[in-house]
């Protein structure tokens, strides 16, 4: 037996209302004035021959968003923020990495995926630079260079007397410096650094200048401690972890240190210097973050490994000259970030994980198309195979901010009668993505449940939906492998993926964990047919509630309409019977399918914990169709033909019980048919 979405017809029983219900339910600095005509002249011709320049370069592919700095090449894998600043640079160039989601203006990521070689490699195109595969390497970032130089235009001598805030002004104004609050970026705390992620950001502070004057940060001491060991001492090494630690200022760089140089001579602490320029202005707030870069292969002892920072001091330099060393306001503190656990207000806790982990992966498996996985019957023939039938869907999606690439993949299959093994009932097996082939197979599945496409080898980008179709060659009936009758349908699911015949490995080229493949898709079961029904369509064409006395003797009728079609080459038979198969009449009924003496089949379900009497239920079958011939037993249908009946229950209100103010539903259970003009018939047509 199959099943197919339930067939519902719904209705409302009252004393005396009637009622119905249905079912189925690049930079230019502003230039100072000139003191001169001399130098207002000098002055405007510098300037029209920087235009001139930077003409050039947006003639040349050239584009206006801000520099990026390359100190590596950059290919599918490659994480940073240096791959962030190539996507923002190819969006502004028109090379559109995405047109949305990750990837896409305002949205670009620190991954090198697909997608950003797609986009590099229309920029190489455009741009000379050859091969163009998508490769970031020298060539491309000499290239990068010539089209993006920055032209600054000096102020000219005689002062600054423009009313702008300054900000790429490197002299301090004001007179005593102090920082009069610093607290911790509230978004910054428990953060996953990845093997191999470059610059992850795991803490960081608000700093505020006083109002006296404005204030350079030339300095900050760093503690690092593994927190399994504060209250023993450290004795991990933190470039057993991380690769670097990098310090950036309002978004900017201004330090960069091997990890190694956080080790157990200095007790895992340290003071950076900073490059110059991270100026805070009097009374205003800067940010300044501690970003971690994690090493490429991280043991697997390490994972999930929690570490914390702190800011033990933070030094600046006041409009004065005079240079200070902060260790103690707000969340700058010295004191305690040896010895208190991580939860201490003075450090912030991070953690070292797999690239699974920190790019939060997960292969996730969903419902495919109604439409094909449904129960249906397939009509076979005897002599010739049936090619190209759908006969399974499912979805995946990739969450998460890693790709992944899709290697191999297995699929199962469950059946019943003669045909026990695929190649019993397929000749060949084809697997689509998204209406492209990606896999087919033949004899591997020979004597087997399970097919597996290997040599797949597709990408799937995060944050992605990709449909999937099986498609096969059906065998005929003439050899006897596959009867009338037998039926199979397809899983994938937990079983499939955690298999080692299925391969899923991330950006890395890690498998993927199981607990990151989820999800399960089950077909309901196909039956195979040369000669058989099929049910085409089917509604309710109302339900009505008829009040007889208002008293006791109301009823509700539930009418439902199926078209059975005929699909082979003979004249079949279905039987002139309806059968409420229901053995429960409750709000947890199941539907159970006739038996071959109960011609149609039905059942009805209440809403209330008091059930109908099975007296109170009867049903009337009809048709007006020219197509159905009433014979002793049961209608004629011939070959190629479809007929509709029409099918109306109904549920009396005698009293006994009282089922007043009781709402109906009916369901259609399975069609009986048979190859004569019987009472019983041969097969049932299940839903």
């Amino acid at each position: 037996m199959s099943t197919l979405t339930r067939k519902v017809a719904a209705g409302f029983i009252t004393a005396t209302t009637v009622m119905s219900l249905s079912g189925l339910s690049a930079a230019i600095v502003p230039v100072a004035h000139a003191q001169t005509s001399a130098d207002l002249q000098a002055q405007i011709t510098l300037l029209l021959s920087q235009i001139a320049t930077l003409q050039a370069q947006l003639n040349t592919g050239g584009s206006s968003s801000a520099a990026c700095t390359f100190t590596r090449s950059l290919t599918v894998g490659s994480t940073g923020q240096d791959v962030m600043c190539l996507q923002q640079y190819l969006n502004g160039a028109g090379f559109t990495v995405s047109a949305s989601g990750a990837g896409a203006p305002g949205m670009e990521t620190t991954f090198f995926g697909s997608r950003t070689t797609a986009a590099v490699a229309a920029w190489q195109a455009a741009n000379g630079v050859a091969p163009a595969v998508g490769y970031f390497g020298p060539i491309s970032m000499a290239k990068y260079t010539q089209l993006n130089a920055t032209v600054v235009v000096p102020p000219v001598a005689g002062g600054d007397d423009d009313d702008d805030d300054d900000s790429s002004d490197t002299s301090l104004q004001g007179g005593a410096g102090s920082i009069t609050d610093a607290d911790f970026i509230a978004s910054l705390n428990n953060e996953e650094v990845g093997e191999n992620e470059e610059d992850v950001q795991v803490a960081g502070l608000e700093i505020e200048a006083g109002e006296d004057s404005d204030i350079e940060l030339i300095a900050v001491t760093l503690d690092f401690d593994k927190a399994a060991d504060q209250s023993s001492g450290n004795d991990d090494d933190l470039d057993d972890y991380a690769d670097e630690v990098s310090v950036w200022f309002d978004g900017e760089e201004v330090a960069r240190v091997d990890a190694s140089e956080f080790n157990d001579n200095n007790g895992y602490g340290r003071t950076v210097s900073l490059k110059s320029g991270a100026i805070i202005r009097a009374d205003k707030t800067g940010e300044l973050v501690v970003a971690v870069s994690g090493v490429k292969n991280l043991d697997s002892s390490n994972a999930a490994q929690a570490w914390d920072v702190a800011f033990e001091a933070v030094r600046f330099r006041d409009a004065q000259g005079a240079v200070i060393t902060e260790s103690d306001q707000g969340d700058i503190d010295s004191g305690t970030a040896d010895t208190t656990a991580v939860t201490a207000d003075a450090e912030r806790a991070f953690t070292f994980e797999t690239f699974a982990t920190a790019s939060d992966v997960e292969f996730k498996i969903m419902s495919g198309s109604d439409s094909i996985n449904d129960s249906r019957v397939i009509d076979v023939d005897d002599t010739n195979d049936t090619d190209n039938v759908d006969v399974f869907s499912f979805v995946v999606r990739i969450d998460g901010t890693s790709d992944v690439q899709l290697k191999d993949l297995m699929l199962s299959s469950t059946h019943t009668g003669t045909a026990n093994t695929l190649d019993d009932v397929f000749s060949k097996l084809v697997l689509e993505m998204d209406g492209v082939v990606v896999g087919s197979e033949s004899s591997s599945f020979a004597g087997a449940t399970t097919v597996v496409f290997d040599d797949i080898d597709t990408w799937l980008e995060a944050g992605e939906d990709y449909s999937f179709t099986l498609v096969g060659d059906i065998n005929d009936t003439q050899a006897s492998q596959l009867v009338d009758g037998d039926t199979v349908y397809f899983t994938f699911g937990e079983t499939e993926t955690d298999s080692t015949l299925t391969d899923i490995e991330d950006e890395k080229g890690d498998n993927l964990a199981d607990a990151d493949k989820t999800g399960e898709e089950t077909s309901d079961a196909i039956a195979f047919y040369d000669n058989g029904i099929e049910i085409t369509s089917f509604n309710t064409t109302g339900s009505i509630a008829v009040a007889t006395d208002g008293v006791n003797n109301d009823r509700v009728e539930l009418v439902m309409n199926f078209t059975v079609h005929n699909f082979g080459d003979t004249t079949l038979y279905i039987p002139n019977t309806a059968t409420n198969t229901g053995s429960v009449i409750s709000t947890g009924v199941t539907t159970t399918a006739p038996g071959v003496s109960e011609g149609i089949g039905y059942v009805v379900q209440n809403s209330a914990s008091t059930s109908a009497g099975s007296n109170d239920i009867s049903a009337t079958l009809t048709e007006e169709d020219t197509d159905l011939t009433l014979g002793t037993n049961a209608f004629e249908l011939k070959a190629g033909k479809s007929g509709t009946f029409t099918l109306k229950v109904s549920v009396a209100n005698d009293g006994t019980p009282d089922l007043t103010n009781t709402t109906f539903r009916a369901f259609l259970t399975g069609v009986n048919w048979a190859s004569a003009d019987a009472a019983n018939g041969d097969s049932v047509y299940t839903f």
